[in-house]
């Protein structure tokens, strides 16, 4: 059947129509919605029948839903006013070439092998949308050569129950925003150009930073499955930004002054020790009232909601406090620069400490003197940490016997943080060059 330089003004109704041979439509113009629906073939043994349409204009909807042929549907310089819809489909072979829709393009092919060629897509002011309904483990879905001529274009690709599917020769890098949904980790993606991978681009429409996270961690496990660590290294800063974006939420969920009053509650308990007596009995005093504080508190909860409120709030915090100082000093292990610049910083401030630490234990007393019990409560916790880090130093063979005799000059505590951050920011480094040069 072929329909070519006509003029559809009214409904073009070819549902559930017999067709002899291939269809083809050239160099025509539908006004209002045109319906394919349902379309089967006099012959259906035969495996070469064809749908195609060739400079076509649809300016109303066009149905193409239950579609029984067993070869090719081919879109040629055609344009969409109001969406194509391509549900439950039994193609083998979809072909899209320089293609504009100006509303959704919703494909979802039924046949167990399947391939969807599409490339020079503009759409307009919605989205692609290709769902697989879901491929069995001896079938494959492939889509190929998928590019955008429009940068306002977005796409969505969502998988349910999928195997098999493969995305190959495909620049993405033109589509301003790129969704996925649905199991995605065991999509192959070869020759991808993903352009910039950034939050902007990468599921903007998601809220739940919960799911977000997730669909980034199974590209970036889609991608190390093939072995393309430079891109899912990319990905993998997204699902760490997310997950920071995921504890923010959580930690704002449990605020109230009740559990917020408890936490500085417990804190303060805590601390207490520390102002009040000398090393090392605040240490052993802080840290018995530490274990019988979270103690009680997880004794009480599941009977008070406050309490488990106070906990997750508690949580929460610290690790946000480890989210931002991975962040900080290495973007969570993936920028190798960052460690080197952190030690380029604080290894003169440690030593300028050290070269000082009689000046600067000169102003620590004169400013005890200036106010007495703040002065005191600083100096007993300042006292407490020196003489941890001192023993801890000496067991390690990384401090003598005679300096620590005289800790009280804060050597002990400022000597264990330089070595502890050095040692931290020298591993990130390995981390970040051994990313970088993964094979």
């Amino acid at each position: 059947m072929n329909i070519e330089n006509c003029l559809f003004l009214g409904y073009a109704n070819f549902e559930f129509s017999y067709v002899e041979e291939n269809i083809k439509v050239i160099d025509s113009k539908f006004f209002n919605d045109a319906d394919f629906s349902g379309i089967s073939f006099v012959h259906p043994q035969k495996i070469n029948h064809a749908i195609e349409f060739e400079n076509t204009v649809f300016l109303g909807r066009l149905l193409m839903d239950n579609l029984k042929l067993g070869n090719l549907i081919s879109f040629s310089q055609t344009y969409f006013k109001k969406g194509l819809s391509l549900n439950r489909i039994e193609a083998s072979y979809l072909k899209f070439n320089n293609i504009f829709l100006n509303d959704k393009l919703i494909l979802n092919p039924t046949k167990p092998r399947w391939v969807l060629d599409i490339k020079q897509a503009v759409i307009g002011k919605s989205k692609l949308i290709i769902e697989p309904l879901g491929i069995p483990e001896s079938g494959m879905a492939k889509i190929k050569n998928l590019t955008s001529n429009n940068y306002s274009s977005s796409i969505k690709l969502e998988f349910h129950l999928t195997q098999n599917v493969i995305i190959t020769d495909s620049n993405l890098s033109n589509f301003k925003n790129i969704c996925f949904d649905g199991n995605i980790e065991d999509v192959r993606f070869i020759n991808v150009n993903w352009g910039e991978v950034s939050k902007e681009r990468f599921c903007p429409d998601i809220t739940d930073y919960r799911k977000k996270r997730d669909i980034f961690r199974q590209i970036k496990l889609a991608l190390d499955k093939q072995e393309n660590y430079i891109d899912a290294r990319k990905f993998y800063a997204l699902e760490m930004w997310a997950y920071g974006r995921e504890l923010c939420e959580e930690l704002k969920s449990h605020l109230n002054l009740k559990s917020s009053l408890l936490v500085l509650l417990f804190i303060i308990l805590a601390s207490i020790p520390f102002f009040l007596l000398h090393a090392p009995w605040g240490i052993i005093a802080s840290s018995l009232v530490m274990g019988a504080l979270a103690l009680t508190s997880y004794k009480l909860i599941n009977r008070f909601n406050f309490v488990k409120d106070a906990v997750r709030i508690w949580e929460n915090f610290t690790e946000m406090i480890i989210y931002w100082f991975y962040q900080a000093t290495s973007n969570f292990g993936l920028n190798w620069k960052r460690p080197i610049l952190w030690l380029i910083i604080i290894t003169p401030i440690y030593f300028e400490l050290v070269n000082r630490k009689e000046q600067i234990r000169n102003a620590f007393e004169r400013f005890s003197d200036f106010v007495p019990l703040l002065g005191k409560l600083l100096w007993q916790v300042f006292d407490n940490l020196n003489y941890i880090s001192a023993k801890f130093l000496q067991s390690l063979s990384l401090f003598n016997s005679s300096t620590m005799q005289s800790n009280s000059n804060g050597i002990a505590f400022i000597t264990l943080l330089y070595y502890s951050f050095s040692a931290y920011l020298i591993y990130q480094f390995v981390m970040a060059i051994r990313r970088k040069v993964r094979r």
